[in-house]
């Protein structure tokens, strides 16, 4: 998984606005989507990722809600051969909220980022569902909460959840 050291990286996230006059567009800016977007699937990579947890995280503590974190790793399809990213990120991305990030982290992982739950129960029902909306096999791992200052803390919680059912099931 790789993810931005520093703040500085940031920068282009915020900054970032592909859309240009004529239609036109600069290789400043698509050399910014490259570094934002996985090239396969569409989805938001690292750096995007960790501004929008961020954003929910702050929402989140604003609204007194949850910011739930789903690490999907080592997904495989059902018969257990290699996976479609772009089909699972269309299925993922269908049945989300618009408000929700789906983000690849590496060649057989996703992230999910959902906000706004209420409930400790609704983080885990979200999960479930997650893993049968992306109709592949895969371990997963789960971490939420609203006091976290630090989104790579949550996203490091989430990774090590999987790590440990990952370690549980070989």
């Amino acid at each position: 998984m790789v993810l931005p050291s520093s703040s500085a990286d940031m920068t282009s996230v915020q900054d970032y606005d592909a859309s240009t006059t004529c239609g036109l567009i600069s290789d400043e800016d698509r050399s910014r989507h490259a570094a934002l977007f996985d090239a396969e699937t569409g989805l938001p990579t690292g750096a995007l990722l960790l501004d929008r947890l961020r954003s929910a995280l702050v929402r989140g503590r604003r609204e007194g809600t949850d910011v739930a974190v789903y690490f999907l790793d080592e997904l495989r399809d059902l018969r257990g051969g290699p996976v479609a990213m772009v089909q699972i990120a269309q299925r993922l991305q269908a049945k989300l909220r618009p408000t929700d990030t789906v983000a690849r982290v590496g060649p057989r992982a996703v992230v999910v980022v959902c906000g706004d739950l209420r409930r400790d129960e609704d983080a885990a029902i979200v999960g479930r569902r997650l893993v049968q909306y992306a109709e592949a096999r895969c371990s997963w791992g789960i971490a939420y909460g609203r006091a976290f200052e630090d989104p790579e803390e949550l996203l490091a919680q989430a990774y090590e959840q999987v790590r440990a059912v990952a370690a549980t099931s070989d």
